[in-house]
């Protein structure tokens, strides 16, 4: 998962999708755009999404997109947007290799 401030949504890739259960048809009925900014446009269906976290009891609520298509050389990373990571305090440490998320409420 790529945490990536220069985007403004939440995509999630095929990869992930399996991972999580999601199968192909549960996407196909879902309304459509095109992402702008993958090095092209890229078709992509719009979802509500729930996400949470190990330690956090919250559960955070937002609107993702999810890839249609797989990308012939590979899937690209999954990306948290700023409409997901506008909640939180971002730190990250090149030392330590770390990227931290904190809710700020």
């Amino acid at each position: 998962m790529l945490v990536d401030t220069g985007s403004h949504v939440t995509v999630f890739q095929n990869t992930l999708l399996e991972s999580l259960g999601v199968a192909p048809e549960a996407i196909m009925g879902l309304r459509r755009e095109t992402s702008r900014g993958f090095g092209g446009g890229r078709p992509l269906a719009v979802a509500r999404a729930r996400l949470a976290f190990d330690d956090h009891e919250d559960v955070f609520a937002l609107r993702a997109m999810l890839a249609i298509e797989r990308e012939s050389q590979g899937d690209l990373p999954s990306v948290l947007g700023t409409d997901f990571i506008a909640a939180f305090r971002l730190t990250v440490s090149k030392t330590e290799n770390l990227v931290e998320l904190r809710p700020m409420f």
